[in-house]
């Protein structure tokens, strides 16, 4: 049987007093924040590619407008998520 504390458990069977995080990690919370960075990320790399390649501002221009909207639309559903689970703890 384990006691705990906010901070630390204490195993009753040996005694020992081990570290435990003070909440639990949610694997679903952070299978969120990896998608949520997997999907900045390969925003950011395409954002570079972009202004790397060889035309014309306005075109540029134009093409990063729209690579913006179309990352916060992607964006929001996985926001939404991470805002109420923070509402929730």
């Amino acid at each position: 049987m384990v006691q705990q504390s906010p901070k630390h458990a204490q195993n009753t069977q040996t005694g020992q007093r081990t570290q435990t995080p003070s909440r639990p990690r949610d694997v679903s919370l952070d299978r969120l924040i990896t998608d949520l960075v997997e999907l900045d990320f390969a925003y950011a790399r395409e954002c570079e590619r972009i202004g790397r390649a060889d035309a014309g501002s306005a075109a540029k221009n134009h093409v990063m407008n729209r690579l913006r909207e179309l990352h916060r639309t992607r964006r929001e559903p996985y926001l939404r998520e991470l805002t109420q689970a923070a509402l929730l703890n």
